[in-house]
């Protein structure tokens, strides 16, 4: 990886900007990342559908379910981001080779620090959101790692410790976005389902009885029961929750960029790095 031969602009990026250089990463290498949501998602939609199905495990299995396989999905996505945005081909088979090289270790980090957000997230929604922000570039550091001379796992943390309400702002945000088209592509996967196949998958399940439309307790139980037991409607919901990740995903990577060129002056630190390696060699 080189920094001359950057496929981004090593610049100062707000939230907007980090969304749609995300847009653009997941445009770019839709073939590496589909291969990689077929690796992850299938075997996983097809595990939680049998589980709500036979064990009745419900909603609660698929959220455990997501925060496992995401963790996965995303340290495959860093690990061939990372170098596709300084110029190595993003390929399925190099970005594997990449994640075993080193026994796992990328997968293992990712895997580590999803599970202290899922476990704060049990507590509540923000203290989970609170210390995803604080292990959030554990994937970055270790795929950006080859490209750096010296450590910087202590001084990210400095970074990321001055900047916290920013990155916070910026982690709101992007989980909002991405909610919101989690709802738009769920309703689409939906109306579709039913209109071209007579299947409906979501909201087109749902029939509440007449009779009973004056109870609103009981309607309000009866639709709640759909998106809390019923495996098809589950199922979609986190195939689309799956689909949507990868935006989110990229654009936090980038979130990554941005505050190690404002803070931290990377991009010189790069250029400097090349000059001396450009120096040395005309020495040698």
């Amino acid at each position: 990886m080189q920094f001359d031969q950057a496929t981004i602009s090593l610049s100062p990026m707000n939230t907007g900007h980090c969304l749609d250089m995300g847009f653009r990463m997941f445009r770019a290498h839709f073939v590496p990342i589909l291969q990689g949501w077929c690796l992850f998602a299938i075997p996983s939609c097809v595990g939680l559908y049998l589980a709500i199905d036979r064990l009745e495990w419900g909603l609660p299995a698929a959220a455990a379910l997501y925060a496992l396989t995401t963790s996965l999905f995303g340290a495959y996505l860093i690990a061939g981001i990372a170098p596709a945005a300084f110029g190595v081909p993003f390929t399925f088979s190099s970005t594997w080779n990449m994640l075993t090289r080193d026994r796992f270790r990328l997968l293992f980090a990712g895997l580590g620090s999803q599970l202290l957000v899922a476990l704060a997230s049990l507590l509540c929604l923000i203290p989970g959101l609170l210390v995803a922000v604080r292990l959030g570039f554990l994937l970055e550091q270790r795929a950006l790692k080859p490209m750096e001379r010296r450590t910087h796992e202590r001084g990210v943390r400095e970074l990321v410790k001055n900047g916290f309400g920013d990155l916070t702002g910026r982690a709101f945000f992007i989980m909002a976005f991405l909610a919101l088209i989690w709802l738009v592509l769920f309703v689409t996967v939906d109306q579709a389902g039913f209109v071209l196949f007579k299947f409906p998958l979501g909201f087109c399940r749902i029939a509440v009885d007449s009779v009973y439309m004056d109870s609103v307790d009981y309607t309000i139980t009866y639709i709640a029961s759909y998106f809390w037991n019923d495996p098809i409607v589950v199922t979609t919901m986190y195939a689309c929750a799956l689909a949507v990740y990868p935006l989110g995903r990229l654009a936090w990577f980038f979130c990554y960029i941005d505050l190690r060129v404002r803070q931290d002056c990377w991009d010189m630190e790069l250029q400097i790095l090349q000059e001396a390696e450009r120096l040395e060699g005309r020495t040698a």
